[in-house]
């Protein structure tokens, strides 16, 4: 199972791209898909999708941790069709145990990843406020703190 150039494509070709590789799943298929690096794994007898995100820096501790808080959100609305975040070397990733070998519901579980993929990116590039960047609280405002005179 070497690595393989990826082919480019649109996500409308995925449905043919899916039936070849459900036809010769032994291999590893490496798409890119509207711009982003789609791979097509069968291991174990199972079959997984990894989707690369493509993030304008090299993922820290902090960029992991904004990701962490994330999660649980992601988890309640894509529910089982949840991409889970992977980190290999510089690259963060999704990736989704694909439920079912018919064509249709494998496309349809990609599309969600490939959505997924474009929301992560999106909300991991957005700046990350600093604690103090936070409005801070004036210090006349104490006064109706309870628990008496504060000035």
């Amino acid at each position: 199972m070497g690595w393989r150039k990826p082919l480019l494509m649109r996500s409308t070709e995925l449905q043919t791209w899916v039936a070849r590789w459900l036809d010769n799943s032994a291999e590893d298929l490496q798409l890119l898909v509207d711009g982003g690096a789609l791979s097509l794994q069968r291991r174990g007898g199972q079959f997984f999708a990894l989707a690369s995100l493509t993030l304008a820096v090299v993922p820290d501790e902090q960029l992991l941790g904004r990701a962490l808080q994330l999660s649980a959100p992601a988890l309640r609305h894509f529910g089982r069709d949840t991409g889970a975040l992977l980190l290999e070397g510089d690259t963060l990733r999704l990736a989704l145990r694909l439920h079912q070998e018919d064509v249709d519901a494998i496309c349809d579980q990609l599309t969600s990843l490939l959505n997924q993929r474009d929301v992560w990116q999106s909300l991991l590039q957005q700046p990350i406020k600093k604690a103090g960047a936070q409005s801070a609280m004036p210090l006349h405002s104490l006064a109706f703190l309870p628990g008496g005179n504060h000035g």
